[in-house]
């Protein structure tokens, strides 16, 4: 933040570390989760357990793809973050963008469209695709009416394919 500074942003003059950090406000509970490295260093899940309320920034956006090529994220720990996040006891999420309250429902959207553009990048292996056109052959028509569809599919394609794949390729003859 210190490198980055804004005219309206504030720096910070308390930190925390660990996984868990519990502040108490006018006798609310407040818990900071950090799940670990699923979007840059220092993702933050709020969590009101009285209230049932969860804010998650920039790891769900309902109804939307992933954003673009998915920079400063590691997918599978975001999947796995999503999967942990929704063992909490909520009723509401607030969210960072788009839609601004949802359920679990759309957290476990984003988690199972995550899921279904592996098994199709995958489907697409087993059938000999060349990889470097499984990007712009995969569709998930499921997902078709989420914001940016048709500009980012292919990215997120590529994003998961290359996490995925990268190594010893399964198509690469020995």
């Amino acid at each position: 933040m210190k490198a980055n500074p804004h005219r309206d942003m504030l720096l910070p003059d308390k930190g925390w570390r660990g996984k868990l950090k519990k502040i108490t406000l006018g006798g609310r509970t407040i818990e900071l989760h950090y799940f670990g490295m699923n979007h840059g260093l220092g993702m933050t899940v709020f969590y009101l357990p009285k209230e049932k309320i969860v804010y998650i920034a920039d790891l769900v956006t309902p109804k939307r793809l992933l954003f673009t090529i998915v920079p400063d994220f590691n997918i599978k720990e975001t999947q796995r973050t999503l999967k942990e996040i929704m063992e909490l006891e909520f009723d509401v999420v607030l969210f960072s963008h788009g839609k601004r309250t949802g359920t679990k429902s759309e957290i476990n959207e984003i988690w199972q469209y995550t899921e279904d553009l592996r098994t199709a990048i995958h489907a697409e292996f087993t059938k000999g695709t060349s990889p470097f056109t499984i990007p712009n052959v995969v569709k998930l028509p499921k997902y078709e009416d989420w914001a940016m569809y048709k500009e980012w599919l292919p990215m997120n394609a590529w994003r998961i394919l290359l996490d995925d794949h990268m190594g010893p390729f399964p198509w690469h003859p020995n």
